[in-house]
């Protein structure tokens, strides 16, 4: 698992309350833990990874349902939303982790009949609710449910899947609120040259940014990754190289300067390593068909 020492902070504050989320004793409580929780971060930044990796370390799987393609029950295309979320709550036996991205995309929408329907949807899956207008699996197959091979489509109750949803879910939104960050940019000097810092927004800023019947259902403490520094680069960096082949990794040390500061002045956040990677592999590929062209000077290069 390679995560930025940012990235490791959040996922330890996050571990905690995922296990209350998940093993199923907020229903021994008599007031339910409000476990839901908020993660956010310039574009880049990671959150939608950070939020699976947590997945990953609880040794549970994962749903990720974009809020920006988001699909309500009323639409007339198949399938919705809610019956993705319904068929993998169908399959859920010990926890799971349930993200919601691209969170910011839903403004507070009053005027958006879409934005508004949404809204009410998040509202039940936040709250561990079925809407009774939603299908639930029945004893008969049916090929719009997406259930694993070989799994037996049998009839769940909803009282079942809700009891799933409430105490054996944890639940991440995801968003960038990139407004906020810019409203709170400021300029490091006075010539033409100068650069932008983008201070991270506060609490108040982000949750203000939320339409008040959603941001009750979610912890008051947002977790924030912010964007990477050169140190975080370099210890994320430390890390892959461990991993690499001798060849690869010899092209990955002579590229990685220069994908830094292409990766610091872009804000790419992990992605450039992705990018480094590629060019690793093609240059170490490179390397020895120099060597044989130059032994054998016949010899076309492609």
């Amino acid at each position: 698992m390679i995560l930025s020492p940012q990235q490791k902070i959040v996922i330890n504050a996050l571990i905690p309350v995922a296990r209350i989320a998940t093993n199923g004793s907020k229903s021994e409580h008599s007031f339910r833990p409000l476990t839901t929780t908020m993660l956010v971060g310039p574009s880049g930044s990671g959150k939608s990874w950070v939020a699976r990796e947590l997945a990953k370390v609880m040794g549970l799987p994962s749903l990720v349902i974009n809020v920006e393609t988001y699909v309500v029950i009323s639409a007339r295309s198949e399938p919705y939303s809610m019956s993705s979320l319904i068929s993998w709550l169908a399959t859920l036996e010990n926890g799971g982790v349930l993200i919601l991205d691209e969170l910011d995309k839903l403004g507070a929408g009053e005027d958006c009949s879409w934005d508004r329907h949404v809204r009410l949807e998040l509202h039940d899956i936040c709250d561990g609710i079925i809407p009774i207008s939603a299908k639930i699996p029945g004893p008969v197959e049916d090929p719009s449910w997406d259930f694993p091979p070989d799994h037996p489509h049998e009839f769940i109750a909803r009282e079942v899947l809700e009891e799933r949803l409430r105490n054996r879910v944890m639940i991440v939104g995801c968003g960038a609120w990139q407004h906020a960050w810019s409203t709170n940019a400021n300029k490091l000097g006075f010539s033409p040259d100068t650069t932008h810092r983008q201070d991270a927004p506060s609490n108040a800023q982000i949750l203000g940014s939320i339409a008040p019947e959603l941001r009750q259902r979610f912890r008051d403490e947002v977790l924030m990754i912010l964007p990477m520094s050169r140190g975080d680069y370099y210890a994320c960096a430390c890390e892959i190289e461990k991993t690499l082949k001798p060849d690869i990794r010899s092209a990955w040390k002579l590229l990685l300067g220069d994908a830094i500061e292409r990766a610091i002045n872009g804000t790419l956040g992990m992605r450039i390593f992705e990018e480094l990677m590629l060019q690793s592999i093609i240059l170490s590929m490179r390397q020895p068909a120099r060597q044989a062209t130059q032994e054998n000077p016949c010899m076309i290069l492609e």
